[in-house]
Parts: structure tokens; C-alpha cells; sequence
């Protein structure tokens, strides 16, 4: 029998949870060593989770963060913010998975595929109660991991329009990720877990398949102390039956999460290197591998994983290919900036550049008053304020405005002003930059939408007094 929405919503919820606590307590403690009082608006440190640069055009570079996404339009020389409620994601616990798919951005999270192609108005373009990854294919066609009803399904994702289920999920298994072969887009990777259960223990499990998507061979891997997921992370730029994952583990800190490496296909494993929280992992042509930790330092192997040695000592939270040079996401609290770059051409000497600072994300994104994110954005102001460390009298704002330590960064409700078909008059402090458009049909359409949506997620992740009776046994 498969896993209701139920329980997989409160394996999400609690996974999230002792993640989130986790990094909690690493930013308090960041924060102590810096000596400063400001507080997070959405409990965790702000960073960048994810950064993905347009195929078609290679300055645009869009990133998906803790409080929203960050863009930019000019190779990241400048950017701007946009809130996650302006997509319907809340950013106390949501990482949603990010695409760029034909310029357009595409997010999967809670209730399924969120599509813009500007980042101003937004649409559901695959609807489901979870969407757990999203990847673009070598040919240009994406695929996504869902869950809707029972089971998590591998689909074929067309940015629109119902989804061909390409595979599905054995009961036992919740997916976690999917990798496509860059050099053999019919060699796919998904990977997940058998969570804990009556009569069952947890299990990492890596299914491969040959005939792009259509069947797969099952491998489970034993997991060591508190392991309980598998996340596949790469194949080899050259070899696709060279693959690259990494177990996550309860034990985070104390007990360093596994690289594993399979060279034949996923049928076999074994372990190249362990690292505290894998924030990042690149293979690239050459047989360079690069590894990075969440919590510090950033590996590199030149031999296709077989021997690994260290060369920075920054906190990367994700890893990005830019032409010759290597994009590292960093914990700004700890290593001074948000962003660097890495030469390719002299990567062993691990001289990371940086290239952005949260503070200097001040302008939020250029979108026409009346749309999901200049209805929604504006309410949002003093959350980003204080998460981007910005002197708050920049915007007209006193510290008093800000959340504080009291801020949750929950999800609220947008107000929506008169001049947008709203019963409420404009509050005169506009979150995008354009002149004021009147509504249309299909935007007010828009809006109860993604209004709804949000009432949804919040019921489907609220803790029944059921589902509470079994909170006891943990669950991954």
C-alpha cells in the first residue's frame, strides 16, 4: 500500500524541521562570533540555496534563496529580490527546486510546478500535492519528481498541461532526486529512501535507467549510524555510468556525510569521501570532481573521485558551472559574502573571489504594480530588510518595523489595493518598479490562486491531532 499525502507531508515536515533547527543553531552561533543582534526573519540564516544560469542567455542569472529568489540580468554584477509568497512558497522551510526552462522560471515545492516567465505574474503549470525536483535534460526537455495521491511519480515535464508519468514508484520508496547523463540522456538517476515504518527499516535506494525513464533497476545501499536518504548528485560530464551521490545523515555534524561514487551504472556503491553536510557536488570533464560543505570547505579530486584533497575553507551552500570559472554559494555569516567565484584554470589554489554581498540586493524585482509579485512583495519589505542585514532607514523603515526575533516569516495574505480590484486603497510604498497597470481577468485569477494554494499548503502541513499521536517515532 502506498504512502498517503498525510504521511509523506510529515516526513517532509519533519525532515525540514531537524534540518532547519540544525542551521538554527549554526547561524546563532555565527551571529554571536560576529557580534551583532540582528535577528532572521524566517528562523534560519539567509543565503543562496541554488543558482541557475540561463542556456539562452548568459548573463541572467536567477537564484533560489531563503527568503525568495535573487536575479540579475547583467552577469551578477547587480540583482534583485523577490519574496517567496509571490509564488506561494514559505520560506520558513521551503527550498523550492529551481529550473530555467525556455527563459522562464520554474520552482517545484509544495503544491506542485510554479511557472513565470518574468518573475512578475505566476502560474501553476504542474499541479501536485509535492513537487521534489526539477531538471532540464540535455535535449532541453525537463523532468520532475511529484507526488499526488499514493505514490511519487517520475514525470516528463512539458512546463504546461497534464504530465506523462514515466515512472512510478515502488511502495516502499519516496523519491528525492533525479539526474540526467550529460553525455546519454537515456542514462537517468533517481534516488531516495524507505522511510522508517512498522516492520521496516530505513534504506537508501538509487534506481537507474538506460531507456530514458521508461524502466529502472533498484539498488539498495545499507546506510551506516543515522543515514536515512540517498541524494543523487551527478553524473560524470564524460562517463554516464559514472555516478556521484551522498547519503544524509541525522548526525550531520558529528558524524560527516558519505560521498559515495558508482562506476558501474548504480549498480554498486562505494565511499570517496566524507564531508560535514554536502551543501554542493560538480562533476566535470577531466575527471574533476568538486565537493563542498555546508559547514565548511570545498574539496577537489582531479583523478574522478579516487583521491580528494581540500582547498578552501569557505561554507558552500551550492555549486554552479559558469564557463571557466566555478560559482560557490557561501554562508555570508561566516565566510563575509554571499556569492564568489572560482578560476577553473587554477582551481587547486581554492581562491575563492566573492562577488556578492546580501546588503547589496536592495532593489526588489521590476514588475508592474498589479501583478502576483507587486501586490504581494511590498508587505514583505521589512522580512527582507532585516534578512539582507540592510539599514532599514534605506527603505523609510525603523528597526521597530522589523520582525525582530519575534518574526515567524510566515505566510500572509497580500492586501490587494484598490487600483488592482482591491476593496483597499494603495499604501503608497510600491514593491516593484513600473507604472501602475490596471487588473485583468486573468491576473485577479492568478491571485485567488496562488491565495488558495497557500490555504491548502497550510492545512495539507498542519499536524492533525492524528497524525500528532504519532509524532513519537521519528520518521525520515
Amino acid at each position: 500500500m502506498g504512502w498517503s499525502w498525510a504521511r509523506r507531508a510529515e516526513v517532509r515536515r519533519r525532515t525540514g524541521a531537524l534540518l532547519g533547527l540544525a542551521l538554527l543553531g549554526l547561524a546563532l552561533l555565527s551571529t554571536a562570533l560576529l557580534s551583532t543582534t540582528r535577528a532572521h526573519a524566517h528562523g534560519r540564516p539567509p543565503a543562496l540555496r541554488q543558482l541557475a544560469i540561463d542556456p539562452d542567455n548568459a548573463d541572467r542569472w536567477v537564484a533560489q534563496a531563503t527568503w525568495g529568489l535573487a536575479t540579475s540580468d547583467d552577469g551578477g554584477e547587480s540583482w534583485r529580490w523577490t519574496c517567496a509568497a509571490a509564488y506561494g512558497a514559505d520560506p520558513t522551510f521551503e527550498d523550492p527546486r529551481l529550473a530555467l526552462i525556455d527563459g522562464a522560471i520554474h520552482l517545484a515545492s509544495f503544491g506542485g510546478i510554479r511557472a513565470s516567465p518574468g518573475g512578475c505574474d505566476w502560474e501553476t503549470s504542474l499541479s501536485a500535492d509535492l513537487a521534489s525536483d526539477l531538471v532540464v535534460t540535455p535535449d532541453g526537455g525537463a523532468l520532475a519528481l511529484i507526488f499526488e495521491g499514493e505514490r511519487d511519480r517520475l514525470v516528463r515535464y512539458e512546463g504546461g498541461g497534464p504530465a506523462e508519468t514515466l515512472f512510478e514508484a515502488p511502495d516502499d520508496v519516496l523519491f528525492d532526486r533525479v539526474v540526467v547523463a550529460p553525455s546519454d540522456r537515456s542514462e537517468v538517476y533517481l534516488s531516495g529512501r524507505v522511510p522508517l515504518g512498522p516492520m521496516r527499516e530505513r534504506q537508501l535506494v538509487l534506481l537507474a535507467s538506460t531507456d530514458a525513464g521508461a524502466s529502472f533497476l533498484r539498488t539498495d545501499i545499507a546506510r551506516v549510524g543515522e543515514e536515512y536518504s540517498l541524494i543523487v548528485d551527478a553524473v560524470d560530464a564524460d562517463d554516464a555510468r559514472t555516478v556521484y551521490a551522498h547519503a544524509l545523515n541525522f548526525d550531520g555534524e558529528m558524524a560527516p556525510e558519505r560521498v559515495l561514487r558508482s562506476r558501474d551504472g548504480g549498480a554498486s556503491f562505494e565511499a570517496v569521501l566524507g564531508v560535514p553536510q554536502v551543501g554542493g557536488l560538480l562533476s566535470l570533464s577531466g575527471g574533476r570532481v568538486f565537493v563542498g560543505s555546508r559547514l565548511g570547505g570545498l574539496w577537489l579530486s582531479n583523478d574522478g573521485g579516487n583521491t580528494f584533497a581540500r582547498i578552501a575553507d569557505e561554507s558552500v551552500q551550492c555549486l554552479t558551472r559558469r564557463g571557466d570559472a566555478l560559482l560557490v554559494c557561501t554562508d555570508q555569516a561566516l565566510d563575509g559574502f554571499a556569492l564568489g567565484q572560482l578560476a577553473l584554470a587554477n582551481a587547486a589554489r581554492g581562491e575563492i573571489v566573492p562577488l556578492l554581498r546580501l546588503d547589496e540586493i536592495r532593489d526588489p524585482a521590476v514588475c508592474p504594480r498589479c501583478s502576483a509579485t507587486g501586490i504581494t512583495c511590498p508587505g514583505w519589505l521589512p522580512d527582507i530588510v532585516q534578512d539582507l542585514a540592510i539599514a532599514p532607514e534605506a527603505f523609510g523603515l525603523t528597526e521597530a518595523d522589523l520582525p525582530g526575533e519575534a518574526g515567524t516569516g510566515a505566510p500572509r495574505e497580500p492586501v490587494v489595493p484598490a487600483e488592482c480590484g482591491g476593496p483597499l486603497a494603495a499604501s503608497g510604498r510600491s514593491g516593484c518598479a513600473s507604472a501602475e497597470e490596471a487588473p485583468s481577468a486573468p491576473l485577479m485569477g492568478a491571485l485567488g490562486l496562488l491565495l488558495l494554494q497557500a490555504r491548502r499548503r497550510r492545512r495539507k502541513t498542519r499536524p492533525s491531532a492524528k497524525s500528532g499521536a504519532k509524532a513519537a517515532a521519528p520518521a525520515a
